[in-house]
């Protein structure tokens, strides 16, 4: 499953790039969440937390970055050179 959450508005200009960041997993299982490179997924080659605001500490939100970048184009949406 994937999840967006965007907060705020921002502009972005034609062939911007827009890292993308991760975030802790939560199961409906079990009351512990998960750190998300703990799990199988490709990890960067070196992992940054960039927690933005004192909101997300206080909640526990654990965000990273990731291995993607998607990159805005005037009429298509394109990441790692796929075009969505």
């Amino acid at each position: 499953m994937l999840g967006l959450i965007i907060f705020g508005v921002v502009s972005l200009a034609q062939g911007a790039d827009l890292p993308v960041k991760v975030n802790k997993i939560t199961s409906t299982k079990t009351q512990l969440p998960y750190e998300y490179y703990s799990l199988d997924y490709c990890p960067p080659e070196k992992i940054i937390n960039s927690a933005e605001n004192l909101g997300e500490v206080l909640r526990g939100d654990r965000i990273e970055n990731s291995p993607y970048v998607v990159c805005f184009s005037e009429t298509l949406l394109e990441t790692c050179g796929h075009v969505l």
